[in-house]
């Protein structure tokens, strides 16, 4: 399926810090925001975003989707994510949280991300 196909690239993308190809996933509307944080907008502001985590150095990268959603060219895929990184110093941490995925269907281009959200694992 293209959408789940997409949630991969952008997981890569992710490992691989890629910033600048992650920008060039979202429209041009695109948006970033995560828990507490006012949205990064526009794949030029994305991009540079994510540039500011040039020093560190992602281990892993884990999206996992257990919801998906279709109406008209717009497809909501929810999940949970898991990213073992290495910060400047040397030390390693594992992010948990949760991600939503607002994904639009864009021409030839295929499926873009209109808003990714991320927030906290929940508490059990």
């Amino acid at each position: 399926m293209a959408v789940t196909n997409s949630l991969a690239r952008y997981a890569s993308l992710a490992e691989r810090m890629a910033s600048d190809s992650i920008g060039a996933l979202y429209l041009d509307n695109g948006e970033m925001a995560g828990t507490g944080q006012a949205p990064v907008k526009g794949p030029k502001a994305i991009s540079a975003f994510l540039h500011t985590f040039d020093a560190y150095r992602v281990l892993s990268e884990t999206m996992t989707s257990d919801r998906l959603r279709f109406r008209a060219d717009t497809a909501i895929q929810g999940g949970n994510f898991v990213q073992r990184v290495q910060l400047p110093a040397g030390d390693t941490v594992v992010a948990r949280g949760t991600f939503e995925v607002t994904w639009v269907k864009s021409g030839t281009t295929g499926w873009r991300v209109r808003r990714m959200t991320t927030g906290p694992a929940p508490v059990n």
